[in-house]
């Protein structure tokens, strides 16, 4: 009996030290510090930081990929086929890594005649590069093409402005004016 007793206080003794270490487990894994909350927060910021690095990478990596694609079709007069490779490196590109890709577009556009989704590529361009000439100078021949004179005057003050040729653009200038009926800022011009 005595035999008895001591393996059931063993067993009591096992039990005891069972719960005692479950209790611990269940403590230790559900219930934090402030310290065990800090760690995380600042383990997720860095995973945060590293995620975003990664992502502006492969954005990059797209873009280098698709400019490539279009610059491609674009250099053997595939029109069509670079236009959706330089919106998929513009929607990309938040660098402006290319920026000559925005002029490159819209010719594309203005080869298959599409001369509306020209005008668009080159407002974007103008808009994300404000100071390209080319962009501008392109603009401003769409607007006159389109009778649109007071945006063709706006883009030829603009290239003025940049340094374009100061004696063509004068010119065109004045011209533009006649057209819109401002005989005086003509006359001014000339």
């Amino acid at each position: 009996m005595n035999c008895m007793l001591k393996g059931s206080s063993i067993s009591y003794h096992f039990l005891i030290l069972g719960g005692v270490l479950l209790t611990t487990i269940i403590y230790f894994s559900c219930g934090s510090t402030n310290k065990e909350v800090v760690k995380p927060e600042k383990e997720l910021t860095i995973s945060k930081s590293s995620q975003d690095s990664a992502l502006v990478e492969e954005k990059r990596h797209i873009v280098d990929i698709e400019f490539n694609f279009a610059y491609q079709y674009y250099s053997h007069k595939d029109f069509r086929e670079a236009i959706p490779h330089f919106w998929k490196a513009i929607e990309n590109d938040k660098e402006l890594r290319f920026p000559g890709m925005y002029y490159q577009l819209g010719q594309c556009y203005i080869e298959i005649e599409e001369l509306d989704s020209a005008l668009m590529a080159y407002e974007i361009g103008a808009d994300k590069i404000p100071d390209n000439l080319y962009i501008r100078e392109r603009l401003e021949w769409l607007y006159e093409a389109k009778f649109e004179y007071d945006k063709a005057i706006a883009e030829t003050k603009k290239i003025l402005e940049l340094g374009g040729d100061k004696s063509y653009y004068f010119i065109k200038l004045k011209d533009l004016y006649l057209r819109n009926d401002q005989i005086q800022k003509a006359i001014e011009v000339y």
